[in-house]
Formats: C-alpha cells, structure tokens, sequence
C-alpha cells in the first residue's frame, strides 16, 4: 500500500505535505481525492464536526474507511454511518490511537496472559489542562466539538473496553458532568460515568462493575 494523495484546506498544510510526502498528489479539496478510482483507502483525520460530512462521501464514493475518533457527534449520524457502510459493503474502523501504544498494549497483553488474574473492576481518573482551542477555536464550539468528552475521556472508555473484552459489551452507562467554566458550562469539564457490562450483569457473576471516573479540572 502507498501514499497516493492528501487534501488540506490551509494552504500551510498543503506545503507541510509536500514538503514531507513529495510523490504524493496535494488536493485543497478532499472530493479531488475521491474522486480518483486509485484511492481505496481513505483516513480521515478532521475536527469532529466535519467528520460526518467526510466520512459519508468517502464511504459513498467506494472507499474503505479508518475514521480517526470520535465516528461522530451524535448517534444518528453514526447510524447512518453505519447504514452506508453496510450498503457500499466497505470496511470501516475508527482509529482510537491508544491501541497502538507500546505502553497500553503491554498492559492489555498482561491481562490477556492472565499474569494479574481475572479483571473485575477497573477505575480510571484522569485531570489536565484545558483543551488546546484548536483551528478557528473548534474545540470551545459546542456546535463543533460535540462534547469534550468525545475529545479526551473516549480514550479512556475504548481502553476499558478493550482490557474488559472478556465481560462481552457494555450494556448500561450512568454519567454525570458539570461545568466549572464561566461562560462555558455547555462544556462539561467535570465527569463521572459507571459502565456495566454484560457478564457483570448476569447472575451467574459476582462482579464488581468496571467504573470509569473521568475527572478534568
């Protein structure tokens, strides 16, 4: 596989490509790109709010798909996400980088090998800084940022989900959230969720339920 073609819209992006990938096409407009029959593989890698938009054409124009988190900003555009990749039959993975960690990975092999025994509860925290604003200050948009919680804390709930694989899905989520910010209390910076999972459902299982506490100040 190869590097064909890259769109930017800035035109210190589109330099920045050519100065790293030379032999690749640089577009200002992504439906350039796919519109060409040797693109096959499309990563979108935008703000949140464009994600939607993007990932719909590519799917649309026949190519497969790696949509870097979060799918999308609400649930029913990740539906129809999902409904146009059934209809075109392509493949489409979301890319939640912390699964190409050497230091997250190593802990899932540790749980995997069942070197510290069988997981039944984990507890995540997590405190920084405010968010880096962003192109045009994206993330302080609610309208563009979705959540800051599709922004930091997602990390951590696909970790729980790939470390806790073997209680099957999450079936329930209680959250809660509250904003510190003056002028900004759209943006839950103060976060607390608890997800159970199948098996820690079922009867048959004595577990304690896997508990995320996802704290910003």
């Amino acid at each position: 596989m190869s590097l064909r073609a890259i769109a930017a819209r800035s035109e210190d992006s589109r330099r920045a490509a050519r100065d790293a990938f030379p032999h690749a096409h640089i577009y200002s407009d992504y439906r350039e790109l796919l519109a060409r029959p040797d693109i096959e593989v499309v990563d979108v890698v935008v703000p949140s709010y464009l994600h939607h938009e993007i990932a719909s054409a590519a799917l649309a124009a026949g190519k497969h798909l790696l949509l870097e988190k979060p799918m999308a900003l609400s649930l029913r555009e990740c539906d129809e996400l999902i409904a146009l990749t059934r209809k075109q039959d392509r493949v489409f993975a979301v890319g939640h980088e912390l699964r190409l960690s050497s230091l997250w990975g190593k802990a899932k092999e540790l749980i995997a090998s069942g070197y510290i025994g069988e997981p039944k509860y984990a507890l995540i925290e997590l405190s920084r800084r405010p968010y880096r604003l962003g192109s045009e200050n994206w993330r302080y948009d609610i309208t563009r940022v979705g959540s800051w919680i599709l922004e930091e804390p997602i990390h951590f709930f696909d970790l729980a989900r790939w470390y806790l694989s073997s209680l099957g899905e999450p079936q329930t989520v209680y959250a809660t959230a509250n904003s510190r910010q003056a002028g900004h209390e759209e943006l839950k910076d103060n976060f607390t969720a608890i997800v159970h999972f199948r098996a820690a459902l079922m009867p048959s299982y004595r577990r304690r339920l896997p508990h995320l506490n996802i704290i910003r100040p």
